[in-house]
């Protein structure tokens, strides 16, 4: 909660190596999460520049963009990442995400499934593959997957409101 302090000790940071990829991402995040979204772009961007293989700057400026309202371009970050990192959990998830709030179920489907396969028992992949196969109209498979996201997180209201209302 002392974001002014933070933001002083990166500037000053950048000051003394102003070539350090992490302290401008962490900069931008900073930012971004401060509601300042317009500043944050450009650290961000710096960091991507010293360091185009650093799978967190592409995220944090996808979540940037997303929350600029530029849906293709954060669309385009996240694809990033998995060319460095293929199985980021992450990257996977809001991909897939994306692509089930387009329409596309089958290509969510894919995403998330390689996501599932990264992290087995992350119960918000579990329940996106379970939106995943009720868009596709696999019912039966929906209500599996949601069970399995309930079963490993039982507080994750979300998932046990969409069992509740497959089991109706």
């Amino acid at each position: 909660d002392r974001t002014e302090e933070a933001e002083a000790t990166y500037r000053r940071a950048l000051e003394l190596e102003p070539r350090h990829a992490g302290v401008y991402n962490n900069l931008g995040s900073l930012l971004t999460h401060a509601g300042r979204l317009d500043e944050a772009e450009a650290p961000i961007r710096r960091a991507i520049e010293l360091t185009p293989n650093m799978p967190e700057a592409w995220i944090n400026l996808a979540f940037l963009l997303r929350g600029l309202g530029r849906s293709d371009e954060a669309e385009a970050a996240y694809r990033q990442v998995l060319e460095t990192s293929p199985d980021n959990v992450e990257a996977l998830n809001i991909l897939g995400n994306m692509a089930l709030n387009r329409g596309d179920a089958a290509q969510a489907l894919q995403l998330l499934q390689r996501a599932a396969l990264a992290a087995p028992n992350d119960a918000v992949t579990r329940h996106r593959i379970a939106r995943a196969h009720d868009a596709m109209g696999n019912v039966d498979f929906a209500l599996a997957e949601q069970e399995q996201a309930v079963r490993l997180d039982p507080d994750f209201n979300l998932a046990r409101l969409h069992l509740g209302i497959a089991l109706e």
